[in-house]
C-alpha cells in the first residue's frame, strides 16, 4: 500500500481504539453543547455544524472500519503464526 500525505500512521489496534473513542467523545462533547444551546432557548441550528456532524459520523464510521480490518489482521497474523508487518 502506497503512503499518501504527511504525519503519523495508526498501525495497531489500541491505536484505532483510541482514534474512535476520541472522535466518539468529540462529537459527544458538540451535541452535548447543542443540548445546552437549545435549553437555554437557542433553538435556531446553523447549517455548518449539520456538516460538522455529518463529518463526524462519516469519520467515526470510517475509523471505525479500519479498527474492525485491523483487528482481523492481527488475529489471522497470529494464528498463522506471522511477523508485524514492517515499516
Amino acid at each position: 500500500m502506497a503512503r499518501n500525505g504527511l504525519g503519523p500512521r495508526i498501525r495497531t489496534v489500541w491505536g484505532h481504539a483510541i482514534l474512535v473513542a476520541g472522535e466518539v467523545a468529540s462529537l459527544a462533547f458538540l451535541l452535548w453543547a447543542l443540548g445546552v444551546g437549545v435549553r437555554a432557548g437557542h433553538t435556531d441550528v446553523p447549517a455548518g455544524l449539520w456538516f460538522v456532524f455529518g463529518f463526524f459520523i462519516l469519520a467515526i464510521a470510517y475509523a471505525t472500519w479500519n479498527l474492525v480490518k485491523e483487528t482481523k489482521a492481527t488475529k489471522l497474523r497470529h494464528q498463522r503464526g506471522l511477523p508485524t508487518p514492517a515499516e
